[in-house]
Order: C-alpha cells, then sequence, then structure tokens
C-alpha cells in the first residue's frame, strides 16, 4: 500500500534570512486540488496526461492509494473517524476492488476499439477516470509556510491533507 511522504530536496537561507524550503511529495492524487488551493507555494505535479495509460492502469491494478483515513456518513465537512478493523478491511478491499474495476473496463474497451479498427482513447481522457486510486507526486516550494500549516494541521482539515502536511512540517523540521 502506498503511503504519503515528503522529503526536503533543497532548503536554503538568503542574505535577508529568508527560508526557501523545496519539497517532494508523495500522495494520493484525490487531494491535489487541496493542495492546490494554497497559491502562496509554487507547485509542479506530475500530468496525468503524460503518463502512458498503461503505467497508470498497472499502478492502480498493483497498487492503488487505499485512503489511511476512513470516516462515517454524517453532514457537515468532518466525518468522524471509523477504527474497528473488520470495516476498515472492508472498505479498503471495496476502494481496491473499484480501483481494478475501473482499469479491467478501460482494458477491455481498449480491446473492443482494437477489434473494430477504431482508435484508442488518449491517455488525457483514459487518466482522468483512473486518477482517483492513483498517487501523484510534487515538488512545492515556499518562504511562508505559516497559513498553510495553520489550516492543514488541524482536527478540522481531511484527514490525507493533514496527514501530508504533518509530513511536511516533520521534513522540514
Amino acid at each position: 500500500m502506498q503511503k504519503i511522504t515528503a522529503k526536503v530536496i533543497l532548503d536554503s537561507i538568503s542574505e535577508d534570512g529568508v527560508r526557501l524550503t523545496t519539497l517532494h511529495l508523495h500522495y494520493p492524487r484525490y487531494i491535489l486540488p487541496e493542495v492546490d488551493t494554497h497559491r502562496m507555494l509554487s507547485k509542479n505535479s506530475r500530468s496525468s496526461r503524460a503518463r502512458p495509460v498503461n503505467s497508470v492502469m498497472r499502478e492502480v491494478y498493483d497498487d492503488p492509494f487505499i485512503p489511511s483515513h476512513w470516516t462515517a456518513y454524517q453532514k457537515g465537512m468532518q466525518g468522524q473517524e471509523i477504527t474497528d478493523p473488520k470495516a476498515i478491511e472492508i472498505y479498503s478491499d471495496f476502494v481496491a476492488s473499484l480501483g481494478k474495476d475501473i482499469v479491467d473496463r478501460i482494458g477491455l474497451f481498449n480491446e473492443f476499439c482494437d477489434k473494430q479498427g477504431i482508435p484508442r482513447l488518449h491517455k488525457q481522457i483514459l487518466n482522468r477516470y483512473i486518477e482517483n486510486f492513483a498517487s501523484t507526486d510534487t515538488i512545492i516550494s515556499g518562504t511562508d509556510w505559516k497559513n498553510f500549516f495553520n489550516l492543514r494541521v488541524s482536527n478540522k482539515a481531511e484527514p490525507h491533507i493533514r496527514e501530508l502536511a504533518e509530513a511536511m512540517q516533520k521534513a522540514m523540521a
């Protein structure tokens, strides 16, 4: 199972005392929009359009990104964390099978296109349907991390973005 990771790749202090830190992040693709909302940070993520569809399909089939936090259905933006090991196993198996089902369907669709003599769809389309089960890598740089960490290292943050922010804080320490 893939893990959320953060690694400092460059850390420097200017003559004026301003610290610039650059990290390599690895995390589930489905939280990329939350990372992207922080405009004061410079970032670049691996593009779904650039990756061969078979590579993404293989990643999702062999090692999908399974959530490490599960919350129960309820109103509002924060769910109650589920800790029951049996429930977590059922949820994990369901998400893994859902990713595999999508990969299998895309594989069958590609075979169908080949048999019909029509072009397969481009990776920029197919990868979009797979990416909820895939990981992404981001290079992120910044000099002012205070707001990011105030918002994301919080019990009110989505658990996976919080896990990523905590990994970033630990790496930067």
